[in-house]
């Protein structure tokens, strides 16, 4: 594991039950409003950059293979329904720290999920998201058995 990776880490994890909390809050306002709701709850968040042409830029979640086999089912093969999305944001310290939601109308269901990293730190990131004008998240396990990817077109709730 790199040095800024492990440093990121660490800036997140003094705040990370805090980052969950809120999202557990902002889950429970979804399901008051009727909407079907999943919450996933990564082992690991990092940020990407391909370097191929017409390459992705984005956060990858790995989550427990129950969750990510709960977003299959949710999801199925229309990941493409998710076409909205809100972010609620509370940085700290250099760091961008997100709850996200993806969100089907025509389903009334949406998936929260965290996700961060260090403005300073994170540069490339930050110029290829800006670079490309969208952010992807990808959504896997531990052994990449499947992803799920959902495309944010406007980059403006994560820019620093």
């Amino acid at each position: 594991m790199d040095r800024d990776k492990l440093n990121r880490m660490n800036k997140a994890s003094v705040h990370w039950e805090r980052l969950l909390d809120g999202m557990d809050a902002i889950a429970a306002d979804y399901r008051d409003e009727g909407w079907e709701t999943l919450v996933l709850h990564p082992g690991d968040v990092s940020v990407f950059v391909d370097d191929e042409p017409g390459s992705k830029t984005g956060f990858r979640l790995v989550v427990p293979q129950s969750e990510l086999d709960a977003v299959a089912e949710l999801v199925g093969d229309a990941a493409t329904r998710y076409d909205e999305f809100e972010v609620y944001r509370g940085d700290t310290e250099g760091l961008v720290l997100c709850t996200v939601a993806v969100k089907s109308a025509d389903d009334a269901s949406t998936i929260l999920y965290p996700v961060y990293y260090d403005s300073g730190t994170d540069q490339r990131f930050v110029e290829s998201m800006a670079d490309g004008g969208m952010v992807y998240s990808e959504i896997t396990n531990l052994g990449k058995s499947s992803i799920f990817s959902f495309v944010h077109r406007n980059i403006d709730p994560f820019l620093p």
